[in-house]
């Protein structure tokens, strides 16, 4: 059965459930039906999840409506790291202050580009979509972890869209190098190709050496990580604005049947 949809035209609320058919159905329990889960709003409006199967293997989804009710998605993860990154930015435990992210609490705006059929792979239209929730929301900050190569710096539809948060809007853009160093030029779209966006490398420390990689003796080892991106590029700029640290151990989705792991990226 599909999922059925109810619109409350009056506070802008559509809450999506599973409706059951009458009969013997009825009384057989079923598993993994919208039906053994409570009523669900858009995000964006009651801030709402559910799990699938809890007690297995934890898959949480939020609801997106459109079109005053007409089309519904069920959004899932295309994989866990946005979660992580949103973890190293603004996890929050009270009872457990050393596992806080830099910025505990802070609030996010969850907008998924990767689209789930093509293996979590980007698209245009999923960037200028997110850029434009980002900015009607008054967003003062967007990471992007997301790049490709190009050839030609500062060109393209999507590239104008998020120039236009930066310079008209007052959005602070921030964007991945890329993973694909050490050689020269290796930037990727748009992260360290676009002049408007602040392109992030990833940089290693002593103590991320001795603690992420289990080196006996890392007190030597302090700068860029091999793999981390580096410019320039085809106009001339440096094409990494700064670089921060590329390593951390940070909160992953339920779904990876644990609660945290170490991850490493320019992300």
């Amino acid at each position: 059965m599909a999922p059925d949809v109810g619109h409350d035209s009056s506070s802008s609320t559509t809450a999506v459930f599973q409706q059951q058919e009458q009969g013997q159905q009825q009384k057989q329990q079923q598993k993994g039906l919208l039906a053994d889960f409570s009523p669900l709003a858009d995000y964006a409006v009651e801030h709402q999840y559910g799990i699938f199967r809890a007690d297995q293997d934890g898959c949480a989804y939020a609801v997106k409506v459109y079109d005053n009710g007409n089309t519904i998605s069920i959004v899932v993860d295309a994989g866990s790291h946005g979660t992580h990154v949103a973890g190293i930015v603004a996890a929050h435990f009270p009872d457990n202050p050393e596992a806080n992210g830099i910025a505990p609490g802070a609030q996010i705006i969850s907008c998924k580009i990767g689209d789930s059929r093509l293996g979590s792979m980007e698209t245009g239209t999923g960037l200028m979509r997110a850029v434009a929730a980002a900015v009607a929301t008054r967003a003062d900050i967007i990471n992007m972890s997301y790049g490709e190569p190009t050839t030609r710096p500062d060109v393209g539809r999507a590239i104008e869209v998020a120039a236009e948060a930066v310079n008209k809007h007052g959005v602070i853009f921030v964007a991945s190098a890329g993973n694909a160093g050490p050689a020269l030029s290796t930037v990727g779209a748009p992260g360290g190709t676009t002049g408007a966006l602040l392109g992030v490398g990833a940089y290693i420390s002593p103590d991320m050496a001795a603690v992420g990689h289990s080196l006996r003796d890392s007190s030597t080892v302090e700068g860029q990580y091999t793999w981390s991106s580096r410019g320039p590029i085809a106009d001339g700029d440096t094409g990494v604005t700064f670089s921060a640290p590329g390593g951390a151990n940070a909160p992953v989705p339920t779904w990876s049947l644990q609660k945290r792991t170490w991850l490493n990226g320019t992300s």
